[in-house]
């Protein structure tokens, strides 16, 4: 009787499981920076294939659960400045495949084989070791990945996170658990768990550098952080806030991407780590006529 009642509540647990319950639902995916020199991108329904360059940390951000491929949960990659659905840019997915028992990261748009070479099982980009668990939060703990570079590389890992909240902690009491599950952050904080304070406005070296004859690297032309309408809501990308520095004629010409996890012990340089220039390239490593979910930010 009792191992009757054991199994029954296994089999509810499992069907419980299925239906989303007992696992996140919105989760971040934070992907090494291994590199498939020649990756095989398809465009224009599948008919037209090219190679371009695959940056694999490019696919870092928002994946959320969109229906269940096998009977697992599937994740579909977001929108990496509003974590929303894309409105005309393929995402990425991540699934479980059952013909090899793990779970894969794949995009539609990027196929391993050409010339009618066999492609890899479920077309994986990486995949986990085999196992039978349905969260890939533990699995990504857990596991490593194998990942396609145009062979297989062992070793890569993935750091995996829930967005998601039950209580006030969740928000590392900076912030209130809404009912929708998501933290709504005090005024000077935000993050998906109200980790970071607000970003400073400006930034500026601390002595001018000589850049050109007509735009000098000081104070009065500050780096900017970018935001919304009315200055008030924060643009992020990968939740990291952006700043802008522009030109005298007003075009923006350098951007970048501050990481603000880990605190800066060294003393700061007085030039900037990569010298601005006039003429930036607005080429991605994988071209948006593949319409792949690679740029930061897209649309």
């Amino acid at each position: 009787l009792n191992a009757a009642i054991v199994l029954c509540g296994l089999a509810y647990i499992t069907a419980k499981q299925k239906h989303g319950a007992y696992r996140c639902n919105t989760i971040t995916v934070t992907f090494n920076e291994d590199i498939w020199e020649h990756a095989i991108t398809k465009a224009g329904h599948g008919k037209e294939v090219n190679e371009k360059l695959l940056i694999y940390s490019y696919f870092s951000g928002i994946y959320k659960e969109s229906g269940s491929y096998g009977g697992y949960p599937m994740y579909v990659e977001q929108n990496k400045n509003d974590g929303k659905p894309f409105k005309n840019t393929v995402g990425a997915e991540i699934k479980y495949c059952h013909e090899i028992s793990s779970w894969v990261f794949m995009h539609p748009l990027i196929t391993t084989s050409n010339k009618g070479e066999e492609e890899n099982e479920c077309s994986w980009l990486m995949r986990s070791q085999e196992t039978l668990d349905y969260d890939f939060i533990n699995v990504a703990s857990e596991s490593s990945f194998d990942v396609w570079t145009g062979e297989i590389t062992q070793g890569s890992t993935l750091i995996v996170t829930c967005n998601e909240c039950s209580e006030r902690s969740d928000c590392n009491y900076h912030g209130t658990c809404s009912t929708s599950g998501f933290c709504l952050c005090d005024k000077n904080r935000f993050g998906d768990h109200c980790e970071f304070e607000l970003p400073c406005e400006s930034l500026a070296t601390e002595k001018a550098g000589q850049i050109n004859d007509m735009t000098r690297w000081n104070p009065d032309n500050p780096i900017r952080l970018v935001t919304g309408e009315g200055g008030f809501k924060l643009n992020r990308v990968y939740n990291r806030p952006v700043y802008i520095q522009r030109s005298l004629s007003g075009e923006p010409y350098d951007l970048r991407k501050y990481d603000i996890r880990q605190k800066i012990t060294a003393a700061p340089s007085s030039a900037p780590s990569i010298w601005p220039t006039l003429n930036p390239t607005y080429q991605p490593s994988l071209s948006p006529n593949t319409k792949l979910a690679t740029n930061a930010p897209p649309g």
